[in-house]
This record gives C-alpha cells, sequence and structure tokens, in this order.
C-alpha cells in the first residue's frame, strides 16, 4: 500500500462519519435484457443540498425530481420511504469494514485462536453499533464482486457461534486450568488483556469485539491508543496492538482483488506500508497465488487463484471482515419505470440514464429530473466532475453520458464491449496476431478491433486513432496516472492503415489488469484538442457556451448549463445504441427475411486472430517506452 493509500485508511479509521439506520431488504428491479438507450429524450440535473443531505429527498417527496443520487441522508427519511410512488435500492460500497490482527503478538500467532474468535464475534451486533444500513461479510471482497466466495460459502460468521468457538479453544489448550474464571494458554500461562485499538469511528465496532473475547471468558478492553510522536498508528508500527477495526472504502477501483494479493504477500511483512507488516502474517500458498492473480494474463486463471485466496483469507483470519454498507438511492415510480439496480451504483446509475422511460408505453420521450448535490461541470483532476471518475464512482459526472470508452461497467460488475468489438490479451510465447512483430518477453500485448459506426458528435468518425490519442494524453498530462494504472506502458499505436479500427496497447509486464487500465478511460477527440485542453489539470470550471458546444460521442449531447444551478443533456440521434435508430423487421404472415442477430456486447477475450488480411505495421500516434 502506498504511503497515500495508508494516509486515507487512517482518515476513515477517524473521521468517518456515521448516520442512522437498520438493515432492511434490497428492492426488486428490473433486470437488462439489452444495453440500448437511451429512452428519454433528455436528464435535467438539478442541485438540490443542504448540510444534512435532506434537500434532495424533501425535492423528491415534493414531486419536483424523479430520482435522487447517492448519498441519501436515513435518519428522519421516514416520511419519504413510506410514500406508495417513492421506491429506492440499497447498495453495498465495493470496500467494508474489517479488524487487523497482529499475527505476530501471542496469542494471535495462533490460527486457530484467530478463528475461535471469527466464530465468537457477532458481525451483526459490530454494523448495528455503528449505525449504518449493511450487509454481513465474511469474504476478502464484497458480495457483489464477480471474483467473490461470499455467496459459495457454506457456513457464515455472521451470528456468534460460542459453542464452536469454545471448543475450538479447548482443543487447543486455552481453558480455565485454575478456576478463577478466566481462560489461560496451554500448560496455565497467563493470557494478557487483549487490547482493541480503535479511532473515533471504530469506537463504534469495538465494543462488539470485546464481547465476544468476555463471552469466551478471555478478558478484553477497547481504547484509542496512548499519544506519541508515532501519532496514531504508533501501536501498529512497533506491534504492540492485538486488533484493530478499519473502514476500507472503493470508489471508483475494480482490481480489488489485485490490491488485496500484493498487500498481503510475504515480502511485505515488516513494511508498514502493507497490510502484511500491519499483520505480520505470511503464506506460501497466498505468495503463489498472489503471483497468478497479479502476472497472469489468464482471467479464468485470475478467477480460481483469487477464489482460493479468499479461502486462506477465511481459514487462517489475519484479517477479518464485517460488513459492507449499504448506500441508499430513492426514485419515484409515477412517472417514469426502468430503473436500473446497478450493484455498484444503486439506482443512480448510467443504465438508469439508458433504461429509464415512461410508464405504459413502448415510446421514446420523457424528461428525467435528477436531483444532485452539486452542477458545476469542472473537467480537470480536481473538479466534480473529472472524465476519470470512472463508471463505477457514485459521484455525479455528466462526463460518463457525453463520452463513450472502450468498455462500459454493466449493472451487474460485468464488462460490456462498448466502443471495442473484440480484444485480445496476449504474452509471450503467445503467437502474434497476423502481421503483428513477436511479443517480447515479460509483456502484455492487448488487441482491440473498434466499432466501425461511431461517431462524434460533429459527424466525425471515431477510430483507434483517437483512442491511441487519449491514452497518450492522459499519460502525458496525469502524473498519477503515468505512475499508476499507466505505469508500465510501453508502446500504444495504429497498426495498419488497413485497419483504422485496430489498436494496440503494450505494457512492459505481464497482467491481465493492464485491459482495465485502459479500457475504462474516455475516449477524447483528437481533431479537438483546444476543447480536450480544458481537461488539463488546473483548467478553470466550463462556461455554458463551451458546454453547450463540446463535440462528444457519447448516447447524450450537451444542451443547456447554468453552473451551479442546473445541468441538462439530450438524447444523442446518431449514437449507435439509440432505439430511434433501431428498426425492427416488419410484421408478415410470409416467411421474415433472413436477419442477422444482434451483436453480443459481453467482453468476448478473442484468443486468436483478429481478421486474416495481413497488416503493416506504422507508427500512428505511436509512444515507445526505452
Amino acid at each position: 500500500m502506498s504511503s497515500g493509500s495508508r494516509v486515507m485508511s487512517a482518515l476513515i479509521i477517524l473521521f468517518l462519519p456515521f448516520s442512522l439506520g437498520s438493515p432492511i431488504a434490497l428492492a426488486s428491479m428490473e433486470v437488462l435484457d439489452d444495453y440500448t438507450g437511451p429512452y428519454v429524450d433528455k436528464i435535467r440535473f438539478e442541485k438540490h443540498f443542504s448540510p444534512d443531505w435532506t434537500a434532495g429527498a424533501q425535492a423528491l417527496l415534493d414531486g419536483d425530481v424523479d430520482i435522487y443520487g447517492f448519498p441519501l441522508a436515513h435518519a428522519g427519511m421516514d416520511d419519504l420511504y413510506n410514500q406508495p410512488d417513492i421506491s429506492h435500492t440499497d447498495t453495498a460500497n465495493l470496500g467494508n469494514w474489517f479488524i487487523s490482527i497482529n499475527c505476530g503478538k501471542w496469542p494471535f500467532n495462533i490460527t486457530g485462536f484467530r478463528k475461535a474468535f471469527h466464530y465468537a464475534f457477532d458481525k451483526h451486533d459490530a454494523a448495528e453499533e455503528y449505525g449504518e444500513l449493511y450487509s454481513p461479510l465474511d469474504s476478502l471482497l464484497g458480495a457483489q464482486h464477480p471474483m467473490s466466495v461470499e455467496n459459495d460459502l457454506e457456513y457464515h460468521y455472521y451470528e456468534k457461534d460460542l459453542d464452536s468457538a469454545a471448543a475450538l479453544l479447548d482443543s487447543l489448550g486455552f481453558v480455565d486450568s485454575d478456576d478463577d474464571g478466566w481462560r489461560e494458554g496451554p500448560g496455565g500461562v497467563e493470557l494478557p488483556d487483549i487490547w482493541i485499538m480503535h479511532g473515533s469511528a471504530g469506537i463504534k465496532v469495538a465494543p462488539a469485539i470485546v464481547q465476544a473475547f468476555l463471552d469466551l471468558n478471555i478478558s478484553s478492553y477497547a481504547g484509542f491508543p496512548p499519544d506519541t510522536e508515532l501519532g496514531f498508528f504508533g501501536p501498529v508500527y512497533l506491534g504492540e496492538y492485538f486488533m484493530l477495526p478499519e473502514g476500507h472504502y472503493i470508489y471508483g477501483s475494480d482490481a480489488v482483488i489485485e490490491y488485496w494479493a500484493e498487500e498481503y504477500r510475504s515480502e511485505h511483512v515488516g513494511d508498514m506500508n502493507y497490510y502484511a507488516g500491519w499483520s505480520r502474517w505470511s503464506n506460501a500458498t497466498w505468495d503463489s497465488l498472489a503471483e497468478i492473480v497479479l502476472h497472469s494474463t489468464d482471467y479464468d486463471e485470475i478467477v480460481d487463484a483469487a477464489k482460493q485466496m479468499q479461502y486462506i483469507m477465511l481459514e487462517e483470519c489475519p484479517r477479518i471482515s464485517i460488513f459492507q454498507h449499504l448506500y441508499r438511492t430513492a426514485y419515484r415510480t409515477d412517472s417514469f419505470e426502468g430503473f436500473v439496480d446497478d450493484v455498484l451504483a444503486g439506482a443512480s446509475s448510467f443504465w438508469t440514464g439508458m433504461k429509464a422511460c415512461l410508464i405504459g408505453t413502448d415510446d421514446v420521450g420523457g424528461a428525467l429530473r435528477w436531483a444532485v448535490h452539486h452542477v458545476n461541470v469542472h473537467l480537470d483532476r480536481h473538479g466534480t466532475d473529472y472524465p476519470l471518475n470512472d463508471q463505477r464512482d457514485r459521484q455525479f459526472t455528466v462526463t460518463r453520458f457525453l463520452y463513450d470508452p472502450l468498455v462500459r461497467i454493466g449493472p451487474n460488475y460485468e464488462d460490456v464491449l462498448w466502443l471495442a468489438s473484440s480484444v485480445s490479451i496476449q504474452s509471450a510465447p503467445d503467437e502474434p496476431l497476423l502481421g503483428q512483430p513477436p511479443i517480447p518477453e515479460g509483456h502484455t500485448r492487448i488487441t482491440v478491433d473498434l466499432v466501425e459506426d461511431a461517431k462524434w458528435s460533429d459527424d466525425s468518425s471515431i477510430t483507434a486513432a483517437d483512442c491511441v490519442y487519449s491514452i497518450l494524453w492522459f499519460y502525458e498530462n496525469y502524473d498519477d496516472v503515468r505512475e499508476g494504472q499507466l505505469a508500465d506502458l510501453y508502446t500504444v499505436y495504429c497498426p495498419s492503415v488497413h485497419f483504422p479500427n485496430r489498436l494496440v496497447v503494450e505494457f512492459q509486464s505481464e497482467s491481465w489488469w493492464h485491459w482495465h487500465s485502459v479500457c475504462y478511460l474516455p475516449i477524447l477527440p483528437r481533431h479537438m484538442s483546444e476543447q480536450n485542453d480544458r481537461f488539463i489539470p488546473g483548467s478553470p470550471a466550463i462556461t455554458s457556451q463551451e458546454f453547450e458546444n463540446l463535440v462528444v460521442s457519447g448516447p447524450f449531447l450537451p444542451l443547456e448549463y447554468v453552473p451551479g444551478d442546473y445541468c441538462e443533456i439530450k438524447h444523442n440521434p446518431d449514437h449507435r445504441m439509440n432505439p430511434r435508430n433501431i428498426v425492427e423487421p416488419p410484421t408478415t404472415t410470409t416467411p421474415p427475411p433472413t436477419t442477422t442477430p444482434p451483436p453480443d456486447l459481453t467482453l468476448a477475450l478473442v484468443a486468436g486472430s483478429i481478421g486474416a488480411a495481413a497488416v503493416i505495421l506504422i507508427g500512428v500516434f505511436c509512444m515507445r517506452r526505452e
């Protein structure tokens, strides 16, 4: 973990606010059977903000808006939730609250002792004390993650099981050998008082941890760390803590298993920038599986390794998951239907913008009114509408409706090919695709064919050269992109004048995740360099006129913008997914003509050659790192 990531964890532990609520059933929503849209004529984003976050809810209650996006205040909202014309979704954050355990400190260096605690710990109590809408969790990854084992587990540790915990401790020799009412260790060794270290947010979770030990007749207490020159994490650095409840929140990240695989590698034991340093735990099998997760280019192999790692984490317990926060979005049901319960953004998602439609009609039309906390189209890194706030980010970002990426994130967390029509991910010794040079040892080569009917709003075609330009543009203009997700970028180019819709991106390391480093980037129009410069860090918020004149590629076009007040976007009549452009075959009593089935937009990793014609390698917008 980087020092920046650790600082963020510290802030979460110390300062994360809470709101009142209780676990509820998830709403039943429409399931997408295709990815066409939009069906509304326009969307109007209106600012409804108040410090207690209730202004948007009140606007929804008054019928002034149709949807209020995340995050929705829970406390005092009973009047809103009890209305017959209002429904809501509860969506889990991809991150979770968990307990870090110092496996280098006795008795927590004994796996069975850690596991006995897991049996005795009541996750419902911990979450309810914290005061959040929640979903209990056992696995390393959130239940909605496609690699999570949460829904595959035969046993869950959600409620306390004191019988199993006590039996396991007894078998390990942790018994009350002197009849004083408290357990001793094997051989009658006195157990230490178990100190549960916490911050101002973890104070809500700590009592349930203490109670689990007390229920097992083991002395325990909770408290803040002492004030020392090492700061809050001093006891962690020195290895003096036993347990620490933490909140690890994920916004916009998809490679969560990649993160955890790196964090717990044995080579990081002793390094406080990684959780392996915090936990002082290592496992050779984990290391071998982490190598697969981090460096394989075979997706199925990665999924299998990721699931095995989660079972190891559950068996070894160097960290224990507690719960995921649920975030609420609400919407009216008296004018529009088709709201999509995206597993990461609830109803406040890109897909709701695509699929919402007027009730009781198959026709397109209507204006969807969307309450948000801010309406400032500020396109640089520090603005609220920065385009790299990717599709998983729950913040309001109008750019997700205006600019298309190679891949969009489907409502069930699936990759959906968007500007890309096929993808090949290769590494040595794979045979290079026809016309391409051999793949260097240790490199990952990604070859993408684009759809042929995508256009910019000025009617020019979107080509692979636009993709090359965009990848290099973000690489050159953003230090965190260049040093982060694209750190190992080696070259990016269009390989042939005969295939203007083919893109090649090569990295000088092996990893399937390199694909996700580029596929979600918004594609910018290379012929509009002056417009694109407004995305450069430090650029001021764009004006109303600049907004209305943006050249974009997405399913919506900019319509009208009043900074700080409202922003309107309208359907793009020329977008390839617009249902207004889809012609149904005529109804007839005679056998219908043969039609080509609709394209399968689900991501397909092409293992073989893309196309059969010979290609000529040329350097169109080519960048290579020596």
